[in-house]
């Protein structure tokens, strides 16, 4: 959400310095919006340990009227679940028109053991599986599922769901853990409104994406103790929120942070910038 005010994404840079996040002003007056939320009791109070599928369940209930979520093209599927409500979806938009924080620009990674791939041979027949996901028709049997079963082709080149809750439960596992990627190899999907409005938004949403600069850089500190740091913050974060503690206090956890490798791994990062920027 800092970013859609004109934050940066993670990290930001300038003339060769690095900022987190979380000591620059926009990072700050969100923390500040959710504060006032969770006083006013309009977030969950149990927030940090609230798990995300019990989300879902406070939703289709009618417990909660706006969720954010990683994907716009989630929205068809509370759509599907909840046919009485009126969804939408929206991208983040502030003074500056719309502005979104990129994903490290991944589905994860696949690693091939060993134990089980014992030759060469074997691997280059795994990686050509692999590469074969992309190429259609496989694409479009991870992204629509069995023509005539979990689609049909209508209006020439489009595809439309016949029976969306068994593609949940019967394509969309496979969809969410292979190699794939909506609108490369596949034709385009005629569906309920919110859900093309998804589709279109997540192609569009790239030439508003705001980069974490240090996404691609190497740190020794955070390679030992990465998620020590980001879970200090976290922590910080959490009980300004929660009002346990205030300005300075925040103020207060950040420098304990600097302290225990924060200004070591800023300096990494600045160092490991400047190596990139000459090549």
């Amino acid at each position: 959400m800092a970013v859609s005010i004109g934050g940066v994404n993670r990290w930001g840079v300038e003339n060769g310095k690095f900022t987190p996040e979380f000591m620059t002003p926009q990072f700050m007056e969100v923390l500040k919006l959710f504060r006032k939320l969770f006083e006013e009791k309009l977030i969950n109070q149990d927030f940090p340990a609230v798990d995300v599928t019990e989300v879902d369940k406070m939703m289709y209930a009618g417990r909660v009227g706006m969720r954010l979520n990683v994907s716009a093209q989630n929205g068809q599927g509370y759509q599907v679940q909840m046919p009485q409500a009126v969804w939408d979806v929206a991208p983040f938009q502030g003074p500056q028109g719309v502005r979104i924080a990129g994903e490290p620009g991944n589905f994860g990674f696949l690693a091939i053991p060993k134990s089980s791939v014992k030759t060469e041979a074997e691997l280059k027949r795994v990686l050509g599986f692999l590469d074969k996901l992309m190429d259609e028709p496989m694409s479009t049997l991870q992204m629509r599922g069995i023509e005539g079963k979990h689609y049909a082709k209508v209006d020439g080149n489009k595809t439309e769901y016949k029976d969306f809750a068994s593609f949940q439960r019967e394509v969309k596992p496979y969809r969410d853990n292979l190699l794939n990627i909506e609108g490369y190899n596949v034709a385009d999907l005629k569906d309920i409104p919110i859900a093309e409005k998804g589709t279109k938004l997540a192609r569009e949403d790239l030439k508003y994406s705001v980069p974490n600069p240090a996404l691609t850089l190497s740190s020794a500190i955070y390679s030992e103790r990465g998620s020590e740091l980001d879970q200090m913050m976290s922590d910080a974060e959490t009980k300004y929120i929660m009002g346990k503690i205030d300005d300075a206090g925040f103020q207060a956890e950040i420098e304990k942070w600097r302290k225990a490798g924060g200004d070591t791994l800023i300096k990494e990062y600045e160092d490991a910038y400047a190596k990139f920027a000459k090549k």
